[in-house]
């Protein structure tokens, strides 16, 4: 048992990101934490605040530190070295070696923080046809290839994200109301059970299992006697060094967790004590010190260039901060302002925390469009394509506050097409459930998940391009690695993957093979590990699971077939039949539609799906039947089109979608005169819901029932949506990012 719980909480520090440590930022009083007065508010100058150095010094600075001889320290030596950078001896050296790969071991034994369709009637390409006064959306190409951004929003039910570059799908996420996920999420939790044979407790956070906290994810905070209670970033103390579990917690105690990860099966969620909030640039973890790096940061110099950055923050005390590689680029204002606001969400969880008794949440991650928005937009993005109108206010609001360059690039799609059949998305999408993906020559992977490893065999096909067998083999492999990288972080498979690649005998093509195939994976947020190429042509390679399999979010197991094969749910599957009826309503000839299907998929469709089914029927005045058949398998819904003279009407054929330009695209919605009576009303039921409480209580006996109020919502929508930002500095759009000063 547990074996199984310590390898479940093998993951990355830091969103996927390990971290690197320099820098003085240690408090006065590392017991209690403390809020820097100067970066309550922000001055005209955005510097001022956060105690920034001139640009022009730390390049001098940089200069000379790369003219000293002997600069050509290793980062382990540098992050070895104390804070007054002063000798040490060889003695010391050994013994802070040693320490340092006690603590690298711990990390990698226990997480840290922030883990953070059937279409078989439109299984065509779709053609894109553009008009000549519609300029089509197509991303540029440049040093990064240029990117867009789709959001497919159903308020209530369901939210898709595709991440586009040249038009092809790079990222997909999908997260359904149902089964949203409580990674990175912090709670005020009450220890239920201290287990001393696995040096673990079991905490109770509110949120159905109970949560596994190990010894290794216990912060010093809550250690016993006088033992020093702070840790500096990326210096976690050794297994060694710690008490055991029963003298640090005691059953009824109450304490601070973040999820690391969601359980899985009968195992619970794994949590840990040590908390990170994440910000677009900026990490911020309360009770720790000093300052790090992403390791996603190969370069020695940009390493360097980058903790100068950090040293010119004057951070608030009793915090340690984490540079994001997204940081490096970002001017000094926009590292302010991302500090500012990750300080003011602190203090939101601060005054909760002091305000609730446990269990009880004070820090809710946003919605699944705004952890994209925060982790995955930059300047590369040309466009965020919205069809929602409360994702659209969603997405606005919270760019304004985190990246006020990018909030004019969010676009609402009003047309009555779906949004995912307009930019040619969701052929793509439904490649993600299939077992056999094909590759440009004609060869295929097939890919197979099982419960001890995913296998991935690749196939040549009618691969036939190359005059002998040995090239063959290794341009259908090159083809090969680039989709296995790009199909694994689509459909986010983790653990163990096994890809049998076509056998080559060179040892030079093997590893162009290695290198190729490790350059994709650099692009994905999960951090991957891969083995060379083996004699029998097996690539194996072990992958971070950042969310939850994108199959245990859209199927379930298959009652005919006691588990052994899987089917869509019922609720996956009308959600999948109202945009084909959507797609085949906006036809000019289709008079109305006859769908046919299960009698579970049914009692969704007349159920929670009608009202959306009578407004696709008032949207294009055509009418819907549905009409159950015993006969049908329960994941399968066949659609049947009819004209005015109720003639069939062919939905095999093809069909030639325009595809939308931004241009012709609106970036704001008109607000509708009807909004603020509903909002008006909506107060009155509050109101008078106050006063039942209060009659209610009048009617026992003349004693007044004060019933206690509900705290206000934790997530971060709610925090940006409530206001208080006004006061952040302005964007300087000639302002030029950090990197281009210290380049002068």
């Amino acid at each position: 048992m547990q074996n199984d719980m310590m390898n479940d909480m093998n993951e990355q520090l830091v969103d996927g990101d390990a971290i690197d440590t320099t820098g003085n930022n240690a408090s006065s009083n590392p017991h209690e934490v403390k809020i820097n007065s100067a970066a309550a508010e922000f001055p005209d100058d955005p510097g001022t605040g956060f105690g920034f150095v001139s640009s022009d010094e730390v390049a001098r600075e940089i200069a000379a530190e790369s003219a000293v001889d002997g600069e050509a320290h290793d980062d382990a030596l540098e992050d070895a070295t104390d804070d007054d950078h002063a000798p040490l001896t060889d003695e010391e050296r050994s013994e802070l070696s040693q320490a340092d790969a006690e603590a690298r071991t711990d990390a990698d034994e226990a997480a840290a923080a922030y883990a953070r369709a059937s279409m078989r009637d439109f299984d065509a390409p779709v053609e894109s046809a553009v008009t000549e006064a519609d300029e089509p959306v197509d991303a540029h190409r440049g040093d990064k290839p240029r990117q867009l951004v789709i959001v497919n929003d159903v308020p209530g039910d369901e939210t898709r994200i595709a991440i586009l570059e040249q038009g092809r799908l790079t990222q997909f996420y999908s997260e359904r109301a149902a089964t949203s996920t409580n990674v990175g999420s912090i709670y005020k939790a009450r220890v239920v059970n201290v287990e001393p044979a696995i040096q673990a407790a079991f905490v109770d956070f509110g949120e159905g299992a109970n949560g596994f906290l190990h010894i290794s994810d216990l912060h010093p905070k809550y250690f016993p006697g006088d033992m020093d209670k702070t840790e500096k970033v990326g210096r976690k103390i050794p297994r060694r060094s710690r008490p055991m579990m029963q003298e640090a917690l005691r059953r009824g105690q109450e304490i601070v967790v973040q999820v690391l990860k969601e359980g899985l099966g009968s195992k619970g969620p794994t949590v840990t004590s040590y908390l990170s909030i994440p910000g677009r640039l900026l990490v911020m973890m309360p009770d720790m010190d000093n300052v790090g790096v992403s390791r996603k940061v190969d370069d020695e110099d940009s390493r360097r260039q980058m903790r100068k950055i950090l040293d010119s923050l004057n951070l608030p005390e009793g915090f340690g901060f984490i540079l994001r590689t997204a940081g490096f680029d970002s001017t000094r204002t926009e590292l302010a302002r991302d500090a500012q606001y990750l300080t003011r969400l602190w203090q939101v969880m601060d005054k909760r925390m002091n305000a609730v008794g446990a269990p009880c949440s004070l820090y809710t991650e946003g919605d699944i469009l705004l952890r994209t928005i925060r982790d995955c937009i930059d300047s590369a993005v040309d466009g965020i394509v919205v069809d929602s109108e409360s994702a659209f206010h969603r997405a606005k609001a919270f760019l304004d506050v985190v990246a006020p360059k990018t909030s004019a690039r969010v676009h609402f799609y009003d047309r009555r097409m779906p949004i995912f059949h307009a930019f040619d998305v969701e052929r793509q999408v439904d490649m993600i459930h299939s077992r056999e993906v094909p590759l440009p020559s004609g060869g295929a992977l097939v890919i197979d998940q099982t419960e001890a490893l995913v296998a991935i065999d690749v196939n040549s096909g009618r691969s036939r391009s190359a005059r002998d067998s040995e090239t063959n083999a290794y341009q259908t492999n090159q083809e090969a690695v680039d989709e296995i990288a790009r199909q694994i972080r689509l459909r986010d498979l983790g653990g163990v993957i096994v890809s049998d690649l076509i056998d080559m005998r060179m040892s030079k093509h093997r590893r162009d093979i290695e290198d190729r195939l490790k350059q994709n994976l650099s692009k994905d947020r999960a951090k991957s590990t891969v083995t060379e190429i083996s004699e029998f042509g097996i690539v194996e390679m072990t992958r971070q699971r950042m969310r939850p399999s994108l199959r245990k979010t859209h199927y379930m197991d298959c009652p005919h077939c006691s588990g052994h094969g899987e089917i869509r749910m019922p609720d996956t599957v009308a959600s999948d039949a109202m945009r084909r009826m959507q797609l085949v309503l906006d036809m000019e000839k289709v008079a109305r539609i006859e769908v046919v299907c299960s009698s579970k998929v049914a009692a969704v469709l007349l159920s929670r799906k009608r009202r959306a089914m009578g407004e696709l029927e008032e949207l294009f005045g055509k009418k819907i039947e549905v009409r159950i058949s015993e006969a049908i398998a329960v994941d399968r819904v066949d659609l049947y089109a009819y004209d005015d003279r109720n003639a069939d009407v062919d939905l095999d054929r093809p069909l030639r979608i325009p595809t939308p330009s931004l241009a012709s695209l609106p970036t704001d919605i008109e607000e509708d005169e009807h909004t603020g009576a509903n909002n008006g009303s909506h107060n009155g039921s509050n109101a008078q819901d106050r006063g039942d409480t209060a009659s209610d209580g009048q009617g026992r006996g003349g004693r007044r029932r004060r019933r206690r109020r509900k705290p206000a919502a934790a997530d971060a929508t709610s925090i940006i949506l409530s206001g208080g930002f006004d006061d952040l500095p302005d964007i300087d759009e000639d302002e030029e990012s950090v990197s281009q000063t210290l380049a002068r």
